[in-house]
């Protein structure tokens, strides 16, 4: 499997599960790619990986092929699910 197909697999994974960077993660991310040379601006791609890059910056499992950001150094820099209290039953 090519390594953005790989990519959009483990980001999928990611947000399935409700792991997710924080906005602030998110934004600086963001904001890097924004700054690169690399990125197609008006389809918001990588034409280093070829990642969407919205997509690929919102998964704490996801770097820059550049090392311009990496996954989380931390616990607190992920928003993870919580546990839900309430009485929705799900059709599962």
């Amino acid at each position: 499997m090519p390594k953005s197909a790989k990519d959009i697999v483990t980001t999928v994974k990611d947000v399935r599960r409700g792991n997710r960077v924080t906005k602030k993660m998110y934004m600086e991310r963001i904001d890097e790619c924004r700054r690169c040379v690399y990125l197609i601006k008006a389809l918001d791609v990588c034409r280093k990986c070829g990642c969407f890059v919205k997509a690929k910056a919102v998964s704490p499992s996801m770097t820059c092929p550049l090392g311009k950001w990496s996954t989380p150094t931390s616990d607190s820099a992920v928003d993870t699910p919580k546990s839900n209290t309430s009485s929705h039953h799900s059709d599962e």
